[in-house]
């Protein structure tokens, strides 16, 4: 009963008396709204003498406004990323939040020389998380954050849904983060592949009137920064990521085509979703363009031996349906369990092994090793490692098989 009281009494007082000390105080440790900018996306460009790095910040809005994308930007130039970010803080007032970005774009000039001059600093910080996506983009990342567009009020969102979406069913683009892109580079195959993003013209035009008033006037059809009518708008982009820009050793040496990149992306991707183009084959009479579907697939990805000679292998069996065709056929044609052709089986084998040859040839002009050929021998034949690693990308042949069949019925 003594105790009982001791802790009404004395006890309980003083841990009120501290936790109101801490509310109001510090806020429980709580983000500082005034004094915070909260990073979501970062934009890197790159000159012969310094970085430019562009910041966009998440803005509170009512559903009525409309901050464009330009309006929510904070840029500033350094000797490096560091220097860069430092500048933003002081040059602001604002003390940036990192822990929230989750989209890193390189600009063009950033993935000519060495890109791992870039990347190293996302490597080694603690303040971005080393899950957020990294892309190159076409022309300055400034520009790309700065693009309107009708998917998301703020771009970034826009960019984030394009490049990561489901990976099971978005085999189209080779969506990468921070540390998958440092565990390739440091990996023994020195490798690595960034999405490529390029902005495509909507056809739409923003609906903000605020973008041309907010750097105008007023925004009630002030003049914005083009001399441009606030009420007109900017027209809107939408964002193409289909192609890959790949690098070896840190340095970029060729590209992806959207069809390339599916074909390279079906090596870790379990997809649901994926579309094989034909542009002529003879279906229901006619020379027509047919859309392929792979419904599902078993793979296989993977180097080995062949007595003394050393081969890549890649065998497919595929699943395929037609979804649509340039032709009048009957509507059952169409069924999802509807069979296939021999012939439309035929030239969908074909276009899979000269889109897979076609990366292969690239890696092996580029010196390249993107299949990832070099780790494999090092983990599976380690004796033959120092003696085949300096040659074993040019010695290495392709072997596919790939084999197409209807969903219902297997072709013998």
């Amino acid at each position: 009963e003594n105790r009982m009281k001791f802790l009404r009494t004395y006890f309980l007082p003083i841990m009120i008396a501290f936790a109101m000390l801490l509310f109001f105080t510090h806020d429980f440790g709580l983000i500082d709204i005034e004094h915070t900018a909260i990073i979501v996306a970062m934009g890197v460009d790159k000159t012969d003498e310094e970085y430019e790095i562009s910041t966009q910040i998440a803005i509170p809005q009512a559903t009525t406004q409309n901050v464009s994308n330009s309006d929510s930007l904070i840029s500033a130039k350094g000797k490096t990323i560091a220097e860069a970010l430092d500048k933003i803080a002081v040059n602001t007032g604002w003390y940036p939040l990192f822990a929230f970005c989750n989209l890193i774009i390189l600009g063009e000039n950033t993935l000519e020389g060495d890109i791992m001059d870039t990347v190293n600093f996302f490597i080694r910080t603690d303040r971005i998380p080393d899950s957020a996506t990294i892309c190159g983009c076409e022309g300055t990342a400034k520009d790309l954050l700065s693009t309107n567009t009708p998917l998301d009020s703020v771009s970034s969102f826009a960019l984030q849904k394009i490049l990561q979406q489901d990976y099971a069913r978005m085999d189209r683009i080779a969506n990468v983060n921070v540390k998958q892109f440092a565990e390739k580079f440091l990996s023994k195959s020195e490798s690595g592949y960034l999405p490529y993003v390029t902005t495509v013209k909507s056809g739409e035009k923003s609906e903000s009137g605020s973008s041309g008033g907010s750097s105008g006037g007023s925004g009630d059809g002030g003049q914005g920064e083009n001399g441009q009518s606030g009420e007109k708008g900017d027209e809107s982009s939408v964002y193409d990521a289909s192609n890959t820009v790949v690098f070896s050793k840190g340095r970029k040496v060729f590209s992806l085509n959207p069809e390339e990149t599916l074909m390279f992306n079906l090596k870790s991707k379990n997809s649901i979703d994926t579309f094989i183009e034909l542009d002529e084959v003879e279906y229901e009479g006619k020379i027509t363009p047919v859309l392929i579907e792979i419904e599902n697939s078993k793979k296989e990805y993977y180097f080995d031996f062949d007595g003394e000679k050393p081969v890549y292998n890649i065998k497919m069996n595929l699943y395929c349906r037609i979804v649509s065709a340039n032709a009048n056929a009957p509507v059952s044609e169409l069924y999802p369990s509807a069979k296939v052709p021999d012939n439309v089986l035929e030239a969908t084998e074909k276009k899979i092994k000269e889109t897979l040859t076609s990366i292969y040839k690239k890696s092996q002009l580029g010196s390249c090793d993107l299949f990832g050929i070099k780790d494999e021998l090092y983990k599976y034949h380690y004796k033959k490692y120092d003696g085949m690693k300096d040659d074993i990308l040019s010695a290495t042949a392709l072997n596919l098989e790939i084999t197409c069949h209807s969903k219902t019925t297997t072709r013998h």
